[in-house]
């Protein structure tokens, strides 16, 4: 009897750690199931972004309704529905994405479980966007510094860029001081122009189709000097896209395919002629009391004058228009062309008052066809707030 008891004792343990193991087993079973589940559900809701990004960056849907997709099956037992497109970012305030990006959700689930995954996307089809469209120094990798190159004829360090630039002018004035595409003609002198030529390597490359139209849209600022300044100052890099025009200022676009192929803003032919975006400025700018003058070092006129320009934030949207200026290229030849090189200019015609003028937040957007897009930022719901 005096065993018996040690004995029970140790059954009894016995037994119960059974049950206690089977459960933890059964768990980990249940767990495990649920797991793969949540997995699944992901790769789905990856799938739905992946389809949206195809849709968006040929032009087969626009940001809204038509990236729309209710209970699409990826495989046995998954599927995802991907909402509206949406042109906000993901800090909700309406009109934060140019007209190249749209952010998308998609939820992912597994069918007879209540596992679903949540994804918000940001498509990117500017065909620019791995070539740097706010011509600034890059500061991820994969960007070389000389990503965005011009040319100038002062030789100051300002060169035809000029650190007033700013992301996209939208619910609240741009902030850092960055770069942006710059011409300047100094002086009144009849006889001098200005102009500016920048250039961009595309990294990566992308691929079009001969006879398809690519919309360029971009940000400009134009000013009128009051004061005239030296001709010294003037940039000059020797490029006139359409000297029979009247307009005080014109901005111009290309690309140059991989055989020797250049195609321009409204041109054909090799950009014969080149027809560009322009305006006359005493109707589209402001008027600055200032100069560039080789006094102040050919500075513009934003840097001469700071009691004029406060601050960085102010530099960008003084004299920008509301809406960004807009013009197209068709691509010239036939078949697929890959596209290594983008060129952006200015030129400021040879009468009449000094001026000057800034180009930024250049997109290059591929209408039908062939064409590109990235994801620019994406979150997970479960990990992040997503709006």
């Amino acid at each position: 009897m005096s065993l018996l008891i040690p004995v029970l004792l140790i059954i009894a343990i016995a037994v119960f750690g059974a049950v206690v193991l089977g459960n933890i087993s059964a768990r980990d079973v249940t767990d495990s199931a649920g797991q793969g589940d949540s997995v699944q559900a992901l790769y789905s809701a990856e799938s739905g972004i992946a389809r949206a990004l195809k849709q968006f960056s040929t032009g087969t849907a626009a940001c809204g309704a038509g990236l729309s997709a209710a209970n699409i099956a990826v495989g046995p037992g998954t599927t995802f529905t991907t909402s509206a497109g949406l042109t906000t970012d993901f800090t909700a305030v309406a009109g934060t994405l140019p007209n190249s990006q749209c952010r998308v959700q998609v939820v992912g689930g597994v069918t007879g479980t209540a596992n679903q995954r949540k994804l918000q996307a940001i498509l990117d089809r500017n065909l620019l966007a791995g070539t740097n469209p706010g011509v600034n120094y890059p500061t991820g990798a994969g960007l070389a510094a000389t990503s965005w190159t011009a040319t100038a004829s002062n030789g100051t360090t300002w060169g035809a860029f000029d650190y007033t630039g700013g992301p996209e002018p939208v619910a609240a004035a741009p902030t850092s001081c960055s770069r942006a595409l710059y011409a300047v003609k100094a002086d009144n002198g009849a006889a001098n122009f200005g102009s500016s030529l920048g250039t961009a390597t595309v990294t990566p490359n992308f691929t079009v189709t001969g006879g398809q139209t690519i919309t360029v849209r971009f940000n400009y600022r134009a000013v009128l000097l009051s004061i005239s300044g030296s001709a010294a100052c003037d940039i000059q890099d020797g490029f006139v896209p359409n000297p029979g025009s009247a307009n005080d200022v014109q901005i111009f676009f290309a690309v140059l395919d991989s055989g020797g192929t250049y195609s321009c803003s409204g041109g054909s032919g090799n950009c014969a002629p080149i027809v560009p975006f322009a305006f006359n400025i005493a109707a589209a700018g402001n008027t600055v009391v200032a100069s560039v003058t080789t006094v102040n070092s050919c500075r513009p006129s934003t840097v001469q004058f700071p009691a004029r320009y406060a601050n960085c934030s102010s530099f960008y949207q003084a004299g920008t228009p509301t809406n960004k200026g807009q013009s197209t290229i068709t691509v010239q030849g036939a078949g697929p062309r890959t596209i290594p090189t983008f060129y952006a200019g200015v030129y400021l015609q040879a009468s009449g008052t000094a001026r000057e003028v800034w180009v930024d937040n250049i997109e290059l957007i591929a209408n039908s066809g062939l064409g590109v897009a990235r994801t620019a930022e994406w979150r997970d719901c479960a990990i992040s707030a997503c709006p």
